[in-house]
């Protein structure tokens, strides 16, 4: 509820592409805190990595989907398998764990919220075209 009332704001007033890229670099930014070892605040950097995902997954899932016409059902379900990422990156993250220590594997997520926040950026960028009324999305 109280996400709820947090982001409610800033998802009426920010386009999507926006909102994945600020949540993506949130969630980079906490893992670099978790890696770093510091307690407690890396204990509630690590809560917030959880706040920003609960967001991010509807928006990318919404955004994925959009402009695909008749493709539609073809793209969710390639989207809903992607999800085994989920079930690999943890066994990447536990080996480097193993080797190195639990803060250097929280570099595997670290790595795949920079990529997204990477790639939600350039989305935003190459999604902006000019018409006759002027730049739009």
């Amino acid at each position: 509820m109280i996400k709820s009332l947090a982001m409610s704001s800033d998802t009426t007033t920010r386009h999507p592409e926006s909102l994945i890229t600020g949540l993506h670099l949130y969630a980079t930014g906490a893992m670099a805190l978790v890696m770093l070892g510091l307690g407690w605040p890396s204990l509630i950097a690590l809560y917030l990595t959880y706040f920003c995902m609960s967001i991010m997954f509807p928006t990318i899932f919404a955004l994925g989907l959009k402009d695909l016409g008749g493709m539609t059902k073809r793209g969710s379900s390639v989207i809903v398998m992607t999800i085994v990422g989920g079930a690999i990156c943890p066994v990447i993250m536990g080996r480097i764990a193993d080797l190195s220590g639990m803060a250097t594997g929280f570099v595997v997520p670290l790595a795949c919220f920079a990529f997204v926040a990477w790639y939600a950026f350039f989305r935003a960028k190459s999604h902006v075209t000019t018409s006759e009324d002027g730049p739009s999305r």
